[in-house]
């Protein structure tokens, strides 16, 4: 089945929404990893909040790339385009909390988003069954 560009989309949409979520549940909920002083829901809420933040800039690139590459064939080579960009996106927000600990860098991290997403195109070879 040959999935159209929108459904390209919705499918990389889905599969970087659905990996972010189930990162920031095991992390905070399996783990027990949250910072005390917000609380466990409040914390996980907010790093959903500045993950769909990435997503969107992330969707901005990848529908850019979209219109000079072909998108995946399928919905689920799309859907793992989605995930290959939230894995990309979750190591430069703790490369960039490492490098840069006292800083805010939530700009930095939209432009990441932006580049990564436009990148994740290519983690799946457009002619993916």
């Amino acid at each position: 089945m040959h999935t159209s560009r929108m459904l390209a989309l919705v499918a990389w949409i889905l599969g970087a929404a659905l990996s972010a979520l189930a990162y920031w549940f095991g992390v905070v909920y399996v783990l027990d990893q949250f910072d005390h002083g917000y609380g466990r829901d409040n914390w996980f809420a907010l790093n959903l909040y500045l993950f769909a933040l990435s997503i969107v800039s992330g969707l901005i690139g990848y529908a850019v790339a979209a219109l000079f590459r072909p998108p995946p064939r399928t919905f689920a080579a799309a859907c793992l385009a989605g995930v290959a960009f939230t894995v990309c996106q979750l190591f430069l927000a703790s490369a960039l909390g490492r490098v840069f600990p006292d800083r805010d860098v939530v700009g930095e991290g939209l432009a990441g988003a932006l580049v990564i997403g436009a990148l994740s195109i290519i983690a799946v070879r457009p002619g993916a069954a």
